[in-house]
């Protein structure tokens, strides 16, 4: 098997041809290794039309092909009896055809065999990041994620929107897509937004000002009190020695258009919205 690597793009249109490296797939003697930047996916979550969760879908079934590609010779099934997905040629195939969401760059051939240190290094190169340090995001990310679906969305994803994406092609009032982790009504609106703190200071700033917009919209649109709406931010504290993003956090606590919970309050939502009997509207 060749040596190779190729780049994974994203691309928020594809008509005009503009894409956004996220990411890199490299195949090595009879090792694959995969990996994709957090700060990257981060953008990529802002340009796209669709929502995370599918977003992240995509990423995670090209992560199963990938690691699936290392034990084919133990299961032929895999890929048709043909190891297909470790060729360069089929990279070439995928750079030639695939020109929707998810593109792959011509496959970059390497003159060794690539062991560990070697890839961490390429990466160190082509994305300025570190493979630990990625590695901490991904668990960071996943364990705020599963607090969240734990302690919030399973226990209300029968009575009101979860996970519920605003799509400005469907609200006209609204000129930004946004995605809600629960909203609900009864009489007033009641929803909450989950948002970690661990990423750049200008991503947390467009996600706030669109939340603090998309609030009185919303009011307005279905005639609710803005005071008696009940809407929360879920978000743990960041660390002071993150001056600027601890900075933003306190002037967001300040904000009485929301109300700040840390993510092991997020029950307390859960409760709310059964107290109040709220159910889906949209």
């Amino acid at each position: 098997m060749k040596n190779f690597y190729s780049l994974i793009k994203i691309s928020p249109n594809p008509i005009v041809g503009d894409s956004l490296v996220i990411g890199l797939v490299l195949f090595s003697g009879k090792k694959s290794r995969l990996f994709i930047s957090q700060e990257k996916k981060n953008i990529a979550y802002r340009l796209l039309s669709i929502s995370k969760k599918e977003l992240d879908s995509i990423i995670n079934t090209i992560c199963e092909k990938t690691y699936s590609s290392d034990v084919y010779d133990s299961q032929d099934l895999l890929f048709e009896k043909t190891n297909y997905l470790a060729s360069s040629e089929y990279f070439n195939y995928l750079n030639s055809y695939s020109n929707g969401l998810i593109q792959f760059s011509t496959p970059f051939l390497l003159n060794k065999e690539i062991n560990d240190k070697d890839f961490a290094s390429l990466v160190k190169s082509l994305f300025n990041e570190s493979l630990e340090s990625n590695k901490k995001e991904d668990f960071k990310f996943a364990d705020f994620q599963n607090h969240i679906n734990n302690l919030l969305i399973s226990k209300v994803n029968d009575k009101v929107h979860v996970n519920f994406r605003f799509e400005k092609s469907k609200f006209p009032d609204i000129f930004f897509n946004y995605e809600m982790d629960v909203i609900g009504k009864n009489g007033q609106l009641i929803g909450a937004k989950s948002l970690s703190f661990e990423q750049s200071v200008q991503s947390l700033q467009n996600n706030i000002y669109k939340y603090f917009t998309l609030i009185p919209t919303l009011s307005s649109k279905f005639n609710t009190s803005l005071k008696d709406n009940l809407f929360y931010l879920i978000s743990d504290e960041p660390d002071l020695s993150k001056k600027n993003v601890h900075q933003l956090w306190e002037t967001i606590k300040r904000n009485p258009i929301i109300e700040v919970i840390p993510v092991e309050q997020s029950n307390l939502v859960a409760e709310k919205i059964l107290d109040r009997k709220a159910s889906k509207f949209l």
